[in-house]
């Protein structure tokens, strides 16, 4: 009883920050992260050659407010961005179409409302060349 209470305030208290918090570095409205997001997630984060992710197939397992999606969307994947948050969700499509609206229209994104401690069986029997979590 606790525990599933806990969960709820965490998710609860996740969403609200998505809501509410839009700024900041290191976040989609600071420019120079904007401009650098997929350099920084290929060379410095997961250290892997850039033209690796071409066509790739990626989870983003709680996207947030979507920065590594729209950096793993400028690296050329497919991705799949998956948040417990509707708000984050919200902020994800907003942003993506308008940093990366040639994706989009490629239908290359793809977001859902996933309580990733609550798998459901459809996300969980799908494959991915790489599942992104930070």
């Amino acid at each position: 009883m606790l525990r599933e209470r806990l969960r709820r305030q965490t998710l609860q208290s996740f969403d609200y920050q998505w809501a509410g918090i839009s700024a900041g570095d290191a976040m989609l409205s600071d420019p120079w992260f904007v401009e650098r997001v997929d350099r920084i997630l290929a060379k410095e984060l997961l250290a892997l050659d850039a033209g690796w992710f071409e066509g790739r197939s990626v989870l983003d397992a709680g996207c947030g407010g979507g920065r590594w999606t729209l950096g793993l969307l400028r690296l050329g994947c497919r991705v799949l961005a998956v948040d417990a948050s509707p708000h984050a969700l919200e902020s994800t499509r907003a942003q993506m179409t308008r940093l990366a609206p040639e994706a989009v229209a490629e239908g290359r994104l793809e977001t859902l409302q996933v309580d990733l401690l609550d798998l459901p069986a459809s996300l969980a029997c799908r494959r991915f060349d790489l599942v992104y979590s930070f």
